[in-house]
């Protein structure tokens, strides 16, 4: 006689065996074959927008967009993307979204977890006042005509091998 616990054992690890040849063939489940397939691609940042949400003789609103894409197999963490923001050459505002952490600091909530092949679009405001420095612009500023210029750096990690890198980016529109 067959043990019948023995035998549903021996069925399920055979099924298991087949399963992952399955998923191994696929492509659903890859395993590695050496270092070069862990090569971090780097994430590609452009720039979205750049609105003048609203402007008078006090302050100007504005609201810059982000478009992320991760073109890795495997997720990525965007910590942060730290930038200027620059009117005819002059620069107006700095602003981060997001939140790197330091030291030993687990995730905060303020950081941006990317799957495979993703793509995040990110918004943020900034509130210009018109102060001495920002006079010579302001009147372009009032009639929409003015040359902006975005840069900075973001921040990217990978979760699995804890390396990550700085980014930096530049756009004038």
């Amino acid at each position: 006689m067959f043990n019948k616990g023995l035998m549903g054992t021996m069925i399920a690890g055979v099924c298991v065996i087949i399963l992952l040849f399955i998923m191994t063939s696929s492509g659903i489940l890859r395993l590695p074959q050496d270092q070069q397939e862990f090569v971090i691609k780097d994430v590609v940042l452009n720039l979205r927008s750049l609105d003048l949400v609203s402007v008078d003789e006090e302050k100007a609103i504005i609201q810059v967009g982000f478009n992320a894409f991760n073109p890795n197999m495997n997720s990525v963490v965007l910590e942060s993307i730290r930038y200027n923001l620059y009117a005819n050459g002059i620069r107006v505002a700095s602003s981060e979204i997001g939140e790197r952490p330091e030291g030993f600091a687990t995730g905060t909530g303020r950081t941006f977890t990317m799957y495979r092949e993703f793509s995040l679009t990110l918004n943020d405001k900034v509130e210009v006042k018109n102060t001495e420095p920002l006079i010579q612009i302001w009147n372009d500023l009032l009639n929409n005509k003015i040359q902006w210029r975005v840069s900075g750096t973001f921040f990217v990690t990978d979760p699995v091998r804890a390396g990550g890198q700085e980014l930096n980016f530049d756009f004038t529109i």
